[in-house]
């Protein structure tokens, strides 16, 4: 039995936000401040700084500081809230993501899920190897849902273990109009931090982001 829960946005403790770099702006605030400070050591006393410009220097440097605490200060927030989703997340550890996806032929059918298909066109299943090389190719179904592959390639069974990855072409009117990846369910294996971002570690060792998940189930 299968209880299947539909994901149209992950929420926003899933989803983490990139902080800022402030690297950059942090390198312009050293600089503005030594050449202010060697500005007013080396002023000629015979024609100091004007008061006005000086104020004004200070009130830029004030600014370019006050930024550069805002920015670790979001930094700080982001990390914070990356954290949190990691948390609120691990619950998917042991649960079945649909999202696009290689896949092992372990002599099973792999199940591919579509789209509904426009009038006047059909979609065909690419299926290649771990090294691009295609080996089957299926017309699809012009109803939505479920497609199963059963690992074959011209009549001949495919080597179990292998790693296969699923695309699908879009035609209208026999010409191709698109092409990308199809989604499957995959197993959860772990859910970790990868640049900033929360990722789905699935069965096989294929690294996802959890923001292309469409759909989470759970098998009883």
């Amino acid at each position: 039995m299968f209880i299947e829960s539909t994901l149209s946005n992950p929420t926003a403790s899933s989803v983490s936000s990139k902080p800022k770099n402030s690297n950059n702006l942090t390198s312009d605030f050293e600089t503005f401040l030594k050449m202010l400070t060697v500005q007013a050591r080396y002023q000629n006393p015979l024609e100091p700084i004007d008061s006005g410009e000086y104020a004004a220097q200070l009130a830029q440097f004030s600014a370019v500081e006050q930024q550069v605490k805002t920015n670790e200060i979001l930094a700080s927030f982001a990390k914070d809230r990356t954290i949190e989703g990691l948390s609120a997340m691990s619950d998917w550890v042991g649960l079945e993501v649909r999202a696009p996806a290689p896949a092992i032929y372990n002599g099973s059918p792999v199940v591919i899920f579509h789209d509904q298909l426009t009038p006047n066109s059909n979609s065909i299943l690419v299926v290649t190897d771990e090294y691009g090389t295609e080996v089957d190719r299926l017309l699809l179904p012009s109803s939505a849902g479920p497609v199963a592959w059963n690992g074959t390639s011209n009549g001949s069974d495919l080597t179990f273990g292998s790693v296969y990855n699923f695309a699908i072409e879009q035609y209208e009117q026999g010409e191709l109009v698109s092409t990308g990846p199809a989604e499957l369910y995959s197993h959860v294996e772990e859910v970790r931090i990868d640049n900033e971002e929360i990722a789905l570690v699935l069965s096989g060792g294929t690294t996802i982001s959890a923001t292309s998940v469409s759909a989470v189930r759970q098998t009883k």
